[in-house]
């Protein structure tokens, strides 16, 4: 395939694979590639090309180019192996240039130094300068195409009781709250409200007193009109698989902190994955002692609770559950929860 160029800056392709003599254009396109991706250059107004310049040296030539650089205006130059290499950049390139530390870019054929503004009056759509503007505001022109320097609106009340619609003068009103009026078209001085509840225990819909409360929290009732005391729920609780061997200890539960559990053991649950064939009692104990039941009837996989008396447990007591001495035929994988009060 016959050698091709791109259109941009010149470089060559478009040799078949073993073809002879690609050389010479892959040569200059490696050139032209180190001169142009990142580009940057020492100058781009040093006419003369330089007496003693260094590989790699790289300029953007000015109009008016003389010695090496005559003939190459505009275009971007590189010293590469004893000689100049040239390269015309498209429009739309960028070039950072070392002794002006800017960056400058190809516009209609031209290298224009692409200038940042710096501050608010060097912006295209801004005044000029701010002589004269002391004190003036900054806004939207009429013709909506700019910004500028405008006078501020004179004018209004320059405390509360200038305004139109609030009282005009602060005498006698001492310690009274501003308002909405009635109307509703105005503010007005009104009485701050008297009486009220000092504390918390004075407030009509919380407890009376905090006698008997300590260590409880406060929480909305069940008819969500008020406020009550109420203990911090204490469960305890275990699971037992398959069927339990003769006086098996099921559960031996130490109490980190004191807990009270009811009369009844109301809320307690207890269930069985098989059902109990005959009524099977597991022993409740405090310490050893027996304080409550748990028991399954026959036929049931739920359990009820006995408990004479609320039942308390002191940090170290050890609640035990265990087995009947004689093991139900049936009765298996076991699930139970205590339900008690801190």
């Amino acid at each position: 395939m016959p050698e091709k160029y791109a259109p941009r800056f010149g470089l060559s392709y478009g040799w078949d694979y073993g073809e002879d003599g690609w050389d010479v254009g892959y040569n200059a396109t490696a050139k032209i590639l180190d001169m142009v991706v990142n580009a940057a250059v020492i100058s781009a107004t040093t006419t003369a090309a330089p007496g003693s310049p260094a590989a790699g040296d790289c300029y953007v030539v000015p109009a008016g180019g003389t010695g090496a650089f005559s003939g190459h205006d505009h275009k971007l130059g590189m010293y590469v192996e004893g000689t100049w290499e040239f390269v015309s950049m498209p429009d739309g390139a960028s070039v950072w240039v070392a002794d002006e530390s800017n960056t400058r870019v190809k516009v209609s054929g031209l290298w224009v130094i692409q200038t940042i503004p710096s501050n608010f009056s060097d912006l295209a759509d801004t005044p000029a300068d701010f002589t004269g503007q002391g004190e003036k505001l900054v806004a939207v022109n009429v013709g909506e195409t700019a910004l500028e320097f405008v006078d501020a609106p004179s004018g209004g009340a320059s405390d509360f009781t200038g305004l139109t619609d609030t009282p005009a003068n602060l005498t006698g009103q001492g310690e009274k709250l501003v308002a909405v009026n009635v109307g509703e078209t105005a503010l007005e001085f009104i009485d701050a409200p008297s009486g009220g509840a000092s504390d918390f225990a004075g407030l009509s819909d919380t407890p009376a007193s905090y006698s008997g409360q300590a260590g409880k929290v406060a929480t909305v009732n069940n008819a969500e009109d008020g406020i009550e005391f109420v203990a911090e729920p204490y469960d305890v609780g275990g699971t037992y698989p398959g069927a339990p061997a003769a006086s098996v200890v099921m559960l031996r539960y130490p109490f980190p902190r004191a807990a009270t559990f009811p009369s009844g053991l109301t809320g307690s649950q207890g269930v069985a994955g098989t059902a109990a064939t005959a009524q099977t009692d597991f022993d409740i104990q405090k310490d050893g002692v027996s304080v409550g039941t748990m028991r399954f009837a026959a036929a049931a996989t739920t359990a009820t609770f006995i408990m004479a008396s609320a039942t308390s447990f002191a940090v170290g007591d050890v609640m035990t559950i265990v087995a009947p001495a004689t093991p139900d035929s049936t009765l298996a994988d076991i699930g139970f929860a205590l339900t008690g009060e801190r």
